[in-house]
């Protein structure tokens, strides 16, 4: 579950609601196209245009943390 409370009110029928438009979460503007990630540590939303620029550099981060982790696993073998 991701929220920080539970809203007791019911949804309304009436209002089908809106799809693919501009809202603000949490102080975030997000556009329709827009990727959302989230998992135990949280939630972000990234740019559709920024998408590969972002993508690239978690790949980076994920190589050079592999790169650690076996450093640490050396060391702590020895």
């Amino acid at each position: 579950m991701f929220t920080k409370i539970i809203s007791p009110i019911r949804a309304a029928k009436e209002n089908p609601g809106s799809i693919n438009i501009t809202i603000q979460c949490g102080g975030i503007v997000v556009n329709p196209g827009d990727i959302i990630v989230g998992d135990d540590d949280g939630v972000v939303a990234v740019r559709r245009e920024s998408a590969e620029e972002i993508l690239e550099g978690a790949l980076q981060r994920e190589a050079k943390e592999r790169k650690f982790r076996k450093l640490i696993d050396k060391k702590n073998v020895i």
